[in-house]
């Protein structure tokens, strides 16, 4: 893993902010480990975990997998395919459908559905995750782009760092919102109680930025529109729980309500195609439970 620190992450402790770029299983007594060991190293050489980070400095970590993952196996899982060429597929991923493989999670994600329709897939990105350039979560729905070689996985992913991709997102979230758009502005990091959620960090955090727009109000709820301008973990439910108005049906950010589904959608994409370099936009419409809550909650006004 290699990366530069942001304007939030200067002057920061190293060890601190590592926390925020690895895997939530790493836990801070094998983060001392590894940066003891020489397996973190800052423009090539190795570091203290008191180290003030500088502005421009390439941080790698070499990390060791505990144990090698098994590898991913095809599924013939039917895909919501909206876009295909030699190079990219878009696609339409239900909300339940797990990305890619990890921990608990080692079979029927999108991943295995890919390697099932397109085995030439295989070995295309990081380990485990073939054809993955970014991720959507598990509850979230929408468009999700992967890449079908090595050359278009390359391209694609700098698009994505270096904020070159358009994002729209639709949210149903609890409370009625005062200002009909505005801008969340509020560095992610992990949360010091729990390593698997993410929280606002301001000491410490990666800048985390969301714009939106109100679609329409009800007497409790709020349908919002929303463009993420970076692409952290669990970036708009964090920012929208933040704000006090949590997306309805987020079990981890927000009020617990059995039988809803996370009301996130991922409604549009916009990228550069790796070989022709022409702009284009994928959209796909509201799921149907989604559609069904709104058009009750309209009828209801």
């Amino acid at each position: 893993m290699i990366f530069t620190p942001d304007k939030n992450e200067i002057n920061q402790r190293l060890d601190k902010i590592l926390l925020g770029h690895l895997p939530p299983d790493i836990s801070r007594t094998e983060l001392q480990h590894l940066i003891s060991k020489g397996s973190v190293t800052i423009n090539g050489s190795p570091v203290k975990a008191s180290h003030r980070l500088k502005p421009g400095e390439e941080i790698k970590v070499e990390l060791v997998l505990k144990k090698e993952l098994p590898k991913s196996k095809p599924e013939k899982i039917p895909l919501d395919i909206i876009y295909e060429d030699d190079h990219i597929v878009v696609i339409n991923k239900p909300t339940g459908m797990v990305t890619h493989p990890g921990a608990g999670n080692r079979e029927h994600t999108l991943v295995n559905a890919l390697l099932g329709h397109c085995l030439d897939i295989d070995g295309v990105g990081a380990a485990g995750r073939s054809g993955i350039v970014h991720r959507l979560d598990k509850d979230t729905s929408g468009v999700i782009i992967a890449a079908k070689n090595k050359a278009a996985h390359t391209k694609l992913s700098a698009q994505f760092k270096n904020r070159r991709v358009k994002k729209e997102y639709i949210a149903l979230v609890n409370g009625v919102i005062d200002f009909d758009k505005g801008i969340i502005d509020a560095p992610l990091g992990r949360s010091i109680n729990n390593r698997k959620k993410m929280a606002i960090t301001y000491n410490q955090g990666r800048s985390a930025v969301t714009k939106y727009e109100i679609v329409a109000r009800f007497s409790q709820y709020t349908f919002i529109r929303l463009y993420p301008q970076t692409g952290r973990t669990h970036q708009i439910r964090v920012h929208l729980a933040h704000l006090g108005y949590p997306i309805v049906g987020d079990k981890i950010y927000g009020k617990v309500q059995n039988q809803i589904r996370l009301m996130l959608h991922a409604r549009r994409l916009g990228v550069f195609h790796p070989v022709s370099n022409e702009y284009m936009e994928f959209e796909v419409p509201l799921p149907e439970e989604m559609n069904k809550v709104i058009t009750e909650l309209k009828s209801a006004k």
